[in-house]
């Protein structure tokens, strides 16, 4: 394939060195190939060490693209969404009238990308419309926490790695990923234009990113003005106020691999000036505000492979009556070498700690951490690696002794790679928990009380080079004083370069023992299936078709028979031209329960579905590179 000079950006001179590497991974025979080899002992990040790659020479005469790019881009269809009224005070009506709302929508917007230098660039969006982005998938939550689906919109998901604190590294002592798990989080795009409760999201009316480096100083500002939106949540019309959205981060090199940094978030309500008017410019509100600031250090050290990172974050909510404890603090420390590693973590977030342009599970912890794993690599007896591990969690609430656990966990792991291309997976995890109230999770309710639990797992996955590959895992054990069982598989069929497939199916079941001792509106039984396909046919490399269909059906009693709560629909025509226009028609629908227009309301004896929401729009840009 060829890069056109004109799509990157370099600074105009008469000759040019660049610092180069080039890999390929070939499926068919799981090999990894590259033009300078790499060390392991950089690990991921071991193909971006630009410096230890090779040396491109002989570049003169070339000149970088346009400095300014304006995408233009106008939308129409159609809208619809469904709405309830409630009115139990007359008798003769029932208790539940729907109906269904359609409008056409007509928009225009554009989007504009600004190289102010050869390391700046600034993008700015007007009106946006992300019709084409494709709907979440459903899980299972199997957690008493909100679960963090992951960005799937363009303007956000470009240099979204910025506007990170702290966040670097997976095996952090045990916090189950460096981003999302419980390791706070100052920014999280998707709090911006966020869905409601009737499933629209809140429309945005001016963004822009201003993102690059200058020497070793790497600089993010993020703004972005949502409308203000009416809507009804529990038969209440509540208003979501014009904000102003705003994150700002900036980070400086030291040596080679260490760093040190800042990131502001600011979320303001009614920001001063016209409330009605987009402004995607910095505007602050005399209340009702969340303002976070923090602070992070990355050290990396160079004769040994010891990393460490501390950061330190605190918040202003004007609505907090009590003032104190809005912090958070972490410090993580790491060793990994190309056969085994450890990692150690402490952490404490205040109890009054927010963070409402981020994502924080808890507050009032203190956590401490530990992890060690090993990767060895055998090649005989058709076993080409072997890889384990061991991680701990201890979560103590501040307002208690530390002896006193509210939750911990021990996860054993490992992982056997066969040359074939096939991993097969174990791990067993012991975990205590204390629930302070009756807790619903997954349909079913649980005691307040302490809990000590045991689970396995098992998964495999074949080499998804080949033309029909799976994957599959089974949970099973106890949960809380239930028991569980998950089991989920996905095909990946690849007839042909055109044709793509990919059906997929969650199961999930959970068994509360004991008797039962709550209302008639909460249980101690669910089975939840979520069946999924998505499909894609290529007429072209530019020109495709794909669809996502997924359904959410469960029973919450052993003698009710499975009930389809929802179905999902995504149809998605686009055609991207090698200029950079493109032109999408994009089919949504979502059905889902909605109140029988009966007096005799049911839960158990539910109506069919419903349509809840359905669009049909036509979007086309049109790339000026200027």
């Amino acid at each position: 394939f060829a890069i056109p000079f004109h799509v990157l950006r370099f600074p105009s001179r008469p000759a040019h060195t660049w610092a180069v590497n080039f890999g390929r991974l070939i499926h068919r025979s799981r090999e990894e190939s590259y033009w300078v080899p790499l060390s392991r002992r950089d690990g991921r990040q071991a193909l971006y060490r630009f410096a230890k790659g090779g040396r491109l020479t002989g570049l003169s005469g070339i000149q970088p693209g346009g400095k300014l790019q304006v995408i233009p881009f106008s939308v129409l269809g159609a809208q619809g969404s469904r709405f309830n009224r409630i009115n139990p005070s007359l008798p003769s009506v029932p208790i539940a009238v729907t109906g269904f709302n359609n409008v056409l929508e007509r928009q225009a917007g554009a989007d504009l990308k600004w190289s102010v230098t050869s390391g700046l660039t600034l993008n700015a969006t007007a009106n946006p419309d992300f019709a084409q982005v494709e709907a979440d998938d459903q899980v299972v939550n199997l957690s008493r926490f909100e679960l963090q689906f992951p960005e799937k919109r363009p303007f956000f998901l470009e240099r979204s790695d910025i506007f990170s604190l702290a966040q670097g590294g997976g095996g952090g002592g045990g916090s189950g990923g460096g981003r999302g798990g419980d390791v706070p989080q100052i920014f999280f795009s998707r709090r911006i234009g966020r869905g409601l409760s009737n499933g629209t999201p809140v429309p945005i009316d001016l963004g822009m990113r201003f993102t690059g480096k200058i020497g070793k100083t790497t600089l993010g500002f993020l703004n972005v003005q949502t409308r203000e939106t009416s809507y009804t949540e529990n038969d209440v019309v509540k208003i979501e106020p014009v904000i102003n959205w705003q994150a700002l981060r900036i980070s400086q090199d030291i040596g080679r691999r260490s760093s040190v940094g800042i990131l502001a978030t600011f979320k303001e309500p009614n920001p001063a000036g016209n409330d009605r008017l987009g402004m995607a410019i910095p505007r602050y509100a005399s209340k009702d505000y969340n303002r976070v600031i923090g602070f992070d250090g990355n050290i990396a050290f160079q004769k040994s492979q010891h990393q460490l990172q501390v950061m330190y974050a605190q918040s202003w909510t004007d609505t907090l009556q009590n003032k104190e404890d809005q912090f958070v603090w972490r410090i993580q420390e790491r060793w990994q070498n190309r056969w085994m590693g450890y990692g150690f973590s402490y952490m404490e977030t205040g109890r009054n700690f927010i963070a409402q342009t981020g994502f924080v599970t808890q507050t009032n912890i203190r956590r401490i951490g530990m992890s060690t794993n090993f990767s060895t690599f055998i090649r005989k007896w058709g076993i080409r690696q072997l890889s384990g591990g061991v991680r701990t969690n201890y979560l103590a609430r501040m307002d208690r002794s530390f002896s006193n656990p509210a939750t911990w966990q021990v996860n054993l792991n490992f992982f056997l790679e066969l040359e074939r291309g096939i991993w097969l997976g174990g791990a067993w995890n012991r975990s205590f928990d204390t629930l302070s109230n009756t807790t619903r999770i997954n349909s079913v309710h649980f005691s307040p009380g302490s809990y000590g639990y045991g689970q396995g797992n098992l998964s495999v996955s074949t080499n998804p080079g080949k033309p029909v590959s799976a994957e599959g895992e089974m949970r099973f054990g106890k949960f809380y004083n239930a028991d569980i069982l998950s089991l989920s598989g996905e095909l990946s069929l690849k007839p042909n370069a055109r044709f793509s497939a990919e059906p997929a199916v969650t199961w999930t079941r959970i068994t509360r023992t004991g008797p039962l001792a709550f209302g008639g509106n909460q249980y101690d039984y669910n089975s939840r299936m979520i069946p999924r396909i998505r499909s894609t046919y290529s007429f072209t490399p530019n020109f495709s078709i794909s669809t996502f269909i997924q359904l959410n059906i469960d029973k919450r009693r052993t003698q009710d028979a499975f009930h389809l709560n929802t179905v999902t629909t995504n149809f998605l025509l686009s055609y991207r031209s090698p200029y950079g226009h493109s032109f999408f028609l994009a089919f949504n629908q979502f059905h889902d329960d909605a109140l029988d227009a009966v007096n005799s309301f049911d839960v158990f004896a539910r109506k069919p579905l419903r349509m809840r929401e359905q669009t049909l729009v036509a979007k086309m840009s049109y790339l000026f590179n200027l």
